[in-house]
């Protein structure tokens, strides 16, 4: 037996244990050791290519500028922030800026070899943009991004349009952003709900909202969802609409909800809205100095494009409201005016790509009657021609009271008018045309307006002269004006002319209803010495009876009148004439004396008696020398009787007349004239017999009576 032994297993080496643990701190130390050198690869490597990508960008182009404040990441969380980011471009005027970014990436980033942000927030983004320009940014490939939540706050949007006209600014301020599913990815249509979510909420500088959520198809180039607008301030807006709208002076809110559709590609962006509804609140529009539309509430629809290409903005808008309440204040006249129209439809069209602007309204007066109004013209420049076609229908004449007073110095008392108006404005000129129908018409018997150019309009006068048997007057008007670009003064020139030609030649407006020139019914033509009718003095006669049966308002005035020597000279050779007649006359009594005859040997006899008697030898013998007769020859040689009718006519250049003689011829000529007016079936009533003597001259060897116009008594 071996005591020396030991009972044991010998003990472990100490440089054993020592190796061992070596290994272990490898195996442990070796991955933190990668992960640390990734993590300071990331740490370093990150902001470093950040920057330089960013200043690779600001080097491409003279007037860039890029900068950033800091950029960390955490390589654990693979987490990165940019704070203090900032893009600009001096050439193009544009700047892009953000207190903060932050993004978290998705570790499937390397699986799938592109960027997949599982979030990224966005703080306080400023994008300021001047048109025309074109943005661009840092090169990338959308197709290469994913994220599955955005979310940015209080940001700012800010884009100004430079114009001939001078700036226009557009400016969206506190814009937040919510968003989710976002893919860059072309969407496969045959991948279900292949769509990202998203909501945008967002304030202009007067404090309007605009909200719009939808959905961004993958791809990044269609987007389609629900706009609403609330509080939007239309002063602010119009000015974006072009100059003439600037010029209506609007004023008021607009709410505005409906579907939309934005696509960008490439360099062209569009925005579409589609019957989306609109509610206009507290509607100001001053279309005219001192003239003023207002309503508090019109709703309807807008339908309205909005395409950005090639650095320029065009639009087209479509603006459609029915069952509308307008009222119109009219400050131009000395008493303001108001007319309040109810059930007005409207359709307003306008856009940049358009050739022109057309707005058309359709009403009714709450006194009565119907309006339209069509405006047309280029929805460029205000002074560009328009087309304007404005339509009255039976509204009472009362209404339109303050505009005659203005035009023509009278108020309407009674009645209904029918306007259309048909006319162009080009620069300072307005041309067209205006047609006037008005029934029963009355006008007020008191004078109002103080120009003394309207005193003398006979409105009565010209109203009978236009007015038909149904008792209506149409009038159609020629408006031409130069002086100023105003329709209403146009159309105030073209009255006033109108009534005082019509005033002043009022057969020239009656001719044309019997067929006569208007000369020829200005007087009756009469027979020297004759009171009865002719036939041409029948005509025109029975032409008058016609034009007061088509003017049942009118009436005329006859003037009794004679030719001072025509007459007298015929009254005075009828009288010698006579006493020939009386003292050839036979035993048999006549029913009218026959004339006289020159050829009969009696009555030469007489004749010469009457000679002997009132007219010197001297004289008789120069009369007749012009007919180389000393008394002798044949009775009856056609010479013969020619000197005796002058022996007649000698006789009576020295006979005397009754006095009043022509005075009374002139009467009877005037009773001649209303007897056959009467006879034709004309009151007397509307027949005016004139007083006194009244002197008038001759054509073609008769005697014109004047006829004149007038409105009868009632």
């Amino acid at each position: 037996m071996n005591s020396g032994s030991p009972s044991s297993s010998p003990a472990t080496s100490p440089s054993v244990k020592r190796g061992s643990f070596r290994r272990a701190l490898l195996i442990v130390a070796a991955p933190v050791l990668v992960i640390a050198a990734c993590a300071l690869g990331l740490i370093i490597g990150v902001p470093w290519l950040v920057e330089r990508e960013l200043q690779r960008y600001a080097d491409a182009s003279p007037g860039r500028s890029a900068q950033i404040e800091r950029v960390s990441i955490n390589p654990f969380t693979l987490s990165l922030e940019v704070a203090g980011a900032e893009v600009r471009d001096a050439r193009a005027r544009y700047s892009l800026a953000a207190s903060r970014i932050g993004l978290k990436l998705n570790v499937a980033t390397l699986r799938e070899r592109r960027l997949i942000v599982d979030t990224l927030s966005i703080e306080q983004p400023r994008l300021s943009y001047v048109l025309p320009s074109t943005i661009e940014l840092p090169n990338a490939r959308l197709d290469l991004i994913r994220i599955n939540s955005l979310e940015v706050s209080d940001g700012e949007w800010q884009l100004v349009a430079s114009t001939p006209s001078g700036e226009r600014e557009l400016s969206l301020s506190r814009i937040s952003i919510t968003a989710g599913g976002l893919d860059g990815r072309v969407a496969d249509p045959d991948v279900p709900n292949a769509q990202g979510l998203f909501a945008v909420r967002a304030f202009d500088a007067g404090g309007a909202g605009l909200d719009l959520d939808g959905s961004l198809g993958h791809g990044f180039t269609r987007a389609s969802g629900r706009i609403t607008i609330t509080g939007l301030d239309i002063a602010n807006a119009s000015s974006w609409l072009g100059p003439q709208f600037v010029a209506l002076s609007p004023s008021g809110s607009l709410d505005l909800s409906g579907d939309y559709v934005l696509t960008s590609e490439y360099d062209r962006h569009a925005f579409g809205a589609i019957d989306a509804r609109v509610e206009l609140r507290d509607l100001r529009l001053e279309p005219a100095a001192r003239l003023i539309t207002t309503t508090p509430l019109v709703t309807g629809s807008v339908s309205a494009t909005l395409e950005h290409t090639e650095n320029e903005i065009t639009w087209h808008a479509r603006m459609q409201a029915s069952d509308a309440r307008f009222d119109l204040v009219d400050e131009r006249i000395s008493t303001p005016t108001r007319f309040a129209f109810s059930g007005v439809a409207a359709e307003f069209v306008a856009g940049s790509a358009e050739p022109g602007r057309a707005i058309d309204i359709e009403g009714t007066l709450l006194d009565g009657g119907a309006v339209s109004l069509t405006v047309a013209g280029p929805a460029t420049e205000l002074n560009d021609s328009s087309a304007i076609k404005f339509e009255l229908q039976q509204v009472p004449a009362t209404t339109l009271a303050p505009y005659a007073i203005q035009s023509l110095g009278r108020a309407l008392a009674a009645g209904h008018v029918d306007l259309k108006l048909d006319s162009s404005l080009g620069g300072e000129r307005v041309d067209g045309t205006v047609e006037i129908t008005a029934t029963e018409l009355v006008f007020d018997d008191v004078r109002v307006n103080a120009e003394p150019s309207l005193e003398e309009l006979p409105l009565e006068l010209v109203a009978a002269l236009l007015e038909d048997p149904r008792g209506v007057i149409e009038v159609s008007l020629p408006l031409a004006s130069s002086a100023e670009r105003s329709v209403g003064r146009a159309l105030t020139e073209a009255l006033r002319a109108r009534v005082a030609s019509i005033a002043a030649a009022p057969f020239e407006e009656l001719g044309p209803l019997v067929g006569r020139d208007g000369d020829s019914l200005g007087a009756v033509p009469f027979e020297p010495a004759a009171a009865g009718l002719n036939d041409r003095g029948l005509e025109t006669v029975n032409a008058l009876g016609n034009i007061l049966r088509e003017r049942p308002a009118l009436g005329l005035s006859v003037l009794g009148g004679f030719d001072p020597t025509r007459d007298r000279d015929a009254l005075a050779r009828q009288q010698i004439e006579l006493h020939v007649l009386l003292a050839t006359a036979g035993p048999s009594a006549q029913a009218r004396p026959e004339p006289v005859d020159f050829a009969s040997p009696r009555v030469q006899d007489v004749i010469d008696e009457f000679a002997g008697e009132r007219l010197r030898p001297a004289r008789v013998m120069a009369i007749g020398s012009r007919f180389d007769f000393n008394g002798d020859g044949e009775v009856d040689a056609p010479w013969r009787m020619e000197f005796y009718r002058a022996l007649v006519d000698a006789l009576a250049a020295d006979e005397e007349i009754a006095g009043g003689a022509l005075a009374r011829l002139g009467r009877f000529r005037a009773q001649s004239i209303a007897n056959a007016l009467a006879e034709s079936g004309i009151s007397m009533e509307r027949i005016e017999l004139g007083l006194g003597d009244v002197a008038v001259g001759t054509v073609n060897r008769e005697v014109n009576i004047p006829i004149g116009v007038q409105v009868p008594s009632r």
